[in-house]
Order: C-alpha cells, then structure tokens, then sequence
C-alpha cells in the first residue's frame, strides 16, 4: 500500500515538473526556463551522502538561487542551500531543486547494506576469507595460509565474522581474534548485544563460545559431532549440528540451552546445517540421505527427494525459505516450492530476506555469487564460495 501510495506521489511531482519545464515565459519574465539535476537518478545504501548539482537553464538566466528539498525526508534529507542528500532508511524520494517556479528532481532509491561472508582462491590458489560489502571485497587473511569467512552478522556498527585461520576465530571489523577451537562455523549476535559462535572444539566436540568464552555441550553419544548453526530467540539458545556414530552415521543434533531435542530422520546420513526461530517455531534446514529436508519443531518435511541437499533456512513475513542444491542445480524453495536459480552447475547455501528482496549465497561456475531476487552477481572471477549473507 505505501508503495502504491509512494508511486502515486512520485508520479504527481513528474507531472508538475513536466508542466512548469515546458512552460515558455515571456522575455519579461526573469525566471529561468528550466532546471537540470545531475544526476536525475541515484541509488545510495543507508548512511550515503553525495551532493548532486543544479543546472539552471539558459546560461543568462538572472536568478540561479536553487533551494533543494525531499519529499520524504525518512528516506532522505538534503542540504536546501548545497543540495548534500543523506541517506537515511531503506525506500524511495524525490530530490527537487527549485527556482522561481520552476523546478528540477533527482529520483533517488537508497538500498541497505548487503554483507556477504566466504573465500576465493587466489593467484597461488590459497583460499583467502573474504568479507564483500555491497560488492566490494574485503580481504580478511593475507592469502599465505587457506582461510575461509564462514558467517557475517551485523549488530549495530559493529560487523562480526566467523570462520577459520589456522582454527577457529571471530573478526570484529576486520579484527582477528582467535578462538579456542578448530573451527568456527556460525555468528550470531543477541538484542542484548552478547556474541555467540557456533563450531568444533580440538577433540572434535561440538562448542558454543559465548563472547569469547568456550561453553561444551553435554555427550551426545557420537564420537564426533559438529555445531554449525546458532539462533538466540529470547532468552533461550538454539544450536543446529550433526554427529557421526560408531557406524560413521551422521545423525542430525539440535540442542536448546545445552539440551539435545528430538528430530525425525530415516536414513543413515542425515545432518542438520541451519536453525531459525520464528514465532515460537523452531525450523531446521539439512538433508536426509538424498533428500533435502526442513524440520518444523522436530518434525521433518521433505523439500525435495533424492539428488537434493537442503542448507540454510530463513523466515520471514510467514513464509519459510530454504537453500540447496537439486542434482547441479541452486535452488531455493519459498514454502516448499522451488525455484532453480540460474547458474552453470552451482549450489546455494545461505538465504536473507529484506523487506520483499530475498538473498541467496552461493557459487555459480566455481565462483562465489549473490542471487537477488533470483538475478545473479558474480563477487570474484577467482574460484571460490559465498557462504553467508546479511542485509542491514
């Protein structure tokens, strides 16, 4: 509805400008004939500024004055005397610029932040973490040893990164710091602020470690078990991971608060990748066997049978998104309907939902990419994976 609303309004103020810019004064008018504003259209991320400029047309107009204003200065406000636009919230304005009557605008669309977590191979073909923003990458390791960014989380200003150097560790704003364990696998950060990493102690035990401090789980009658997924819903810790048995079975684990919790499974390889609670409802992304799977508060539900995996799980607005892979094609299912997502032999592993825009990470030809809205951008020409994505 407000997008319709918007529409309108943006519609309006074309029409006005078309009217008074095609308007002809007389040689006793002392308005100009017209303003151009470069440029007349502008995407910005939230927090952007760039100033646009005011042609006022012919050269010999006598009064050049421009004041600048928004139409919606919740999406963007503007210098009324330099024309600098800032950036504010996520949506659409118009930008106009005014003088004697006349009257010029910029249509400006100010977009979020999208954060994309993986790695790329470099020209010795060392697995470098990488952390893009908005496209534009950001190396994390110096490229002499493999390393990969495994999850992104965003919290405030703050731009947390878990993944593995040599072990597990954690950047905060590019900065390293180094875990107890071998390997990271998850961020997640809290409304209340504490940070939670989810990944594999040395003795190959799932662990927790909770700003910084290593918390272990109680056995859980494997030999070996993984905790690749946290989720903090209130005050209660949701961690999704996989165990292999003396038969090297993998079976799916989720623990809440440290306690194993029940989910429904029928083959002999079967792991859970991705927790996501909404409304009380706990969903599991993972597979069973070929088949990719989403469990619903313990329950399974077959998103595809055989030649599937399934990976990550996102909820949003009532509706349940999971990535994966069917035979060598990415997908993500909306509702358990699937959407194969263009690519030459690739998988999908994370998903986010902004707004209506859905994200989904993954590799596309050996190289990591971004789907948004099911339109491709390819991040590296190197070989590489994008494994998480947030959108702030």
């Amino acid at each position: 509805m407000r997008s319709k609303f918007f529409s309108k309004i943006i519609l309006a103020v074309m029409m006005t400008a078309a009217v008074v810019m095609t308007a002809h004064p007389s040689d006793d008018d002392l308005a100009p004939a017209g303003i151009i504003v470069s440029p007349s259209v502008l995407e910005l991320h939230v927090g952007d500024k760039q100033t646009l400029t005011a042609e006022v047309t012919p050269a010999d107009a006598p009064n050049k004055n421009v004041t600048w204003g928004s139409i919606n200065n919740y999406v963007a406000t503007v210098n009324p005397l330099t024309g600098e636009v800032r950036a504010v919230a996520i949506g659409k304005t118009i930008i106009t610029a005014r003088a004697n009557g006349e009257i010029g605008f910029c249509v400006i669309t100010v977009s979020p932040h999208v954060y994309v977590a993986g790695y790329y191979a470099n020209d010795s073909n060392v697995q470098v973490a990488t952390l893009w923003k908005n496209g534009v990458p950001q190396d994390l390791t110096d490229g002499k040893g493999h390393a990969r960014a495994e999850s992104v989380f965003v919290y405030g200003n703050d731009v947390y990164v878990a993944g593995n150097a040599g072990g597990a560790v954690l950047w905060k704003n590019g900065v390293k710091q180094t875990l107890s364990g071998s390997s990271a696998s998850f961020v997640f950060v809290s409304d209340g602020g504490d940070v939670y990493v989810a990944g594999q102690d040395v003795d190959n035990k799932p662990v927790l470690w909770k700003n910084g401090v290593k918390q272990t789980f109680p056995p859980t009658g494997t030999d070996e078990a993984f905790a690749n997924s946290v989720f903090v819903y209130g005050n209660d810790v949701y961690v999704a991971g996989y165990g292999h048995d003396k038969r090297t079975r993998a079976i799916p684990l989720l623990w809440k608060n440290g306690e194993l919790q029940t989910l429904d499974y029928n083959k002999d390889s079967v792991f859970a990748h991705t927790v996501f609670v909404s409304n009380n409802d706990v969903y599991v992304a993972g597979y069973d066997g070929d088949n990719a799977v989403l469990w619903k508060n313990g329950v399974q539900q077959i998103q595809h049978k055989g030649s599937a995996l399934g990976y990550s799980v996102f909820v949003s607005g009532g509706d349940v998104y999971v990535t994966g892979i069917i035979a060598n094609d990415a997908v993500l299912w909306k509702n358990g309907v699937k959407q194969i997502l263009p690519s030459d032999g690739g998988e999908a592993f994370a998903v986010f939902v902004s707004g209506s825009d859905v994200y989904v990470t993954g590799y596309d030809d050996s190289k990591p990419v971004l789907w948004k809205n099911g339109v491709k951008q390819t991040l590296s020409t190197n070989r590489g994976i994008a494994l998480s994505v947030f959108v702030e």
